[in-house]
């Protein structure tokens, strides 16, 4: 079963990535380049002068990595919520839920863990979007290679604090909603996360 919840945690964030990948790529040439009047002269001149393929440009490395993403965000959070609650966990076998603070302070963690791999892939994607003939990298494994060569191992981080600064406390507040919405679901007398197949 949790092959299967990785496959669909990994196919929906690939179709969410597709989606919205157009308008992160204009919001990323918007901030970072100051020839565009606004986003239909930045969409306009991104489609006439490289057509579709422009605005998805930087999508592959992060399509490929959602599904290792969301497993660490996903894994660290309730390897951490274990922990935390250790002394509560026959509490929480009874129905009780884990407290809010420990919630948070588990989600902070996930938030922190997933910086690590993505602000390689953030980095990665970012640079890509932003180059507009492809005269510096040919693709992500190309760049990731170049910024090892130029900057070393430290150059795929750059940003990394900002991005922590941001995910950190967003991941603590995003599992409050999570585990509250995730308990309303669950039957009475169920564990949250226990898969029931109930006859009709």
């Amino acid at each position: 079963m949790l092959f299967l919840e990785f496959l669909a945690g990994s196919i929906s964030g690939a179709v969410g990535l597709a989606v919205g990948h157009p308008l992160d790529t204009v919001k990323v040439r918007l901030q970072a380049q100051s020839v565009y009047k606004g986003i239909f002269h930045c969409v306009a001149k991104t489609y006439s002068h490289e057509g579709l393929h422009g605005f998805y440009k930087g999508m592959a490395f992060p399509v490929l990595t959602t599904g290792l993403s969301n497993s660490v965000v996903f894994g660290c959070y309730s390897n951490a919520l274990d922990y935390l609650t250790q002394s509560q966990r026959s509490d929480r076998s009874r129905g009780k839920t884990a407290s809010a603070a420990h919630v948070f302070t588990a989600g902070c963690f996930s938030g922190l863990v997933q910086v690590f791999i993505c602000a390689p892939i953030d980095l990665v994607k970012v640079r890509l979007q932003g180059q507009t003939a492809a005269t510096r990298y040919r693709g992500p494994v190309h760049c990731v290679a170049v910024i090892l060569k130029e900057e070393g191992p430290r150059g795929l981080f750059r940003g990394g604090m900002a991005l922590a600064l941001r995910d950190v406390p967003c991941y603590g507040l995003y599992f409050l909603p999570y585990e509250v919405t995730r308990n309303a679901l669950t039957e009475s007398g169920k564990q949250p996360g226990q898969l029931t197949v109930t006859d009709q």
